[in-house]
């Protein structure tokens, strides 16, 4: 608070002054009445002075106190995320990290199968010559940018006929093939672009096996030395994959001898989902082949619209009677096996009429 200015006099020294006034006046024989009205006067006027004295209360400015102490500053929230883009429509979905899937394509009475491991990805056969474009727009609409390995399990058109397109549109690290050599001009394509590209190729022999990813491809057939003749059929490629504890079969279009060597041979067979070999036909899946995978799934590359049908009844049947879920690509469209190495996760494009 502001201190008040001081003024010179008061009521004390009034006081004292009226007093020696009268003495002075009483002992010196003035007149009382006289003096006693010159006090009061004296009075009066100390009055006065004690009210101007006073300064009337005015508004003054308080002067600033001291800063408050500054509190805590609050803490620092978590750290958020940076703001990213969503996906759009047209960005392909890369299978689930730590996943073996395959894609089983729609080509008919014909294969394609796209399998993709921890980033690497690989081909098994690739349709018929009038397949280019669908098997390249899907494989585009996948997000593919190539192949570490690609696969074509034996010379017939129906397994081999796009991938001249195929190898020609992306990179390719490594080629496999089977022994049989043929003549037909899409053989000849498929050579010619293997050649041209660069690609390095080898006829694999059972117990051959490569990497995808995390998961093992052993070759379980053919062996070269086998008495297949020109059975083209049985001298495809069988490939057993393994990816955890889930393991998956792929038997091209290998049929009943084969089927009966790999038996034989005492190999252990059992998988998780099976490839169906030969689209469904009656050469291929006997029942005792079947009891020795026991599939939980089986996926048949097949066309009901051939006259030969696919797949035969007595596969079906087989299928059934063993409790397989059988998958078509004529009814479901293009059908999705993926695996966490402990489940098996199926998606197909549409559901079956």
């Amino acid at each position: 608070m502001a201190a008040r200015r001081k003024r010179r006099g008061g009521l004390i020294p009034a006081l004292l002054a009226a007093a020696v006034l009268l003495v002075f006046l009483y002992l010196g024989g003035g007149d009382l009445e006289t003096g006693l009205n010159e006090a009061l006067d004296a009075l009066e006027d100390a009055g006065a002075e004690i009210s101007l004295g006073t300064e009337a209360p005015g508004e003054t400015e308080l002067p600033a106190g001291p800063e408050p102490p500054a509190g805590p500053e609050p803490p620092a929230g978590p750290d958020l995320p940076e703001e990213t883009e969503p996906p759009t429509e047209d960005e392909p979905a890369a299978p689930p990290e730590g996943t073996l899937t395959m894609t089983v394509l729609e080509v008919g009475k014909a294969d394609c199968l796209v399998l993709q491991c921890e980033g690497e990805s690989m081909i098994v056969d690739g349709g018929n010559e009038g397949d280019e474009d669908y098997i390249l727009e899907h494989l585009e609409e996948m997000g593919l940018s190539g192949f570490e390995v690609l696969v074509n399990t034996h010379p017939h058109e129906a397994h081999l006929g796009s991938l001249d397109a195929v190898i020609r549109a992306y990179p390719v690290e490594q080629a496999y093939i089977s022994p049989y050599a043929h003549t037909t001009k899409s053989y000849e394509n498929r050579l010619t672009a293997l050649e041209e590209e660069d690609v390095p190729t080898a006829v694999p022999e059972p117990g051959d096996s490569f990497a995808l990813g995390g998961a093992t491809f052993t070759v379980l057939s053919p062996d070269p030395d086998a008495d297949y003749d020109d059975e083209i059929n049985n001298w495809s490629i069988v490939l057993l994959a393994e990816y955890g504890d889930v393991r998956f079969l792929l038997m091209g279009d290998a049929e009943t001898p084969v089927e009966t060597d790999l038996l034989d041979a005492g190999l252990d067979l059992r998988a998780d989902v099976l490839k169906v070999g030969h689209h469904g036909s009656s050469t291929s899946s006997k029942r005792a082949f079947l009891e020795a995978v026991d599939p939980d799934y089986a996926c048949i590359t097949c066309d009901y619209t051939e006259k030969a049908g696919a797949p035969h009844e007595e596969v079906a049947e087989r299928l059934d009677d063993l409790d397989v879920t059988g998958l078509r690509t004529d009814l479901q469209g293009v059908l999705t096996v993926s695996t966490d190495g402990s489940t098996v996760t199926v998606t197909t494009e549409r559901e079956a009429a």
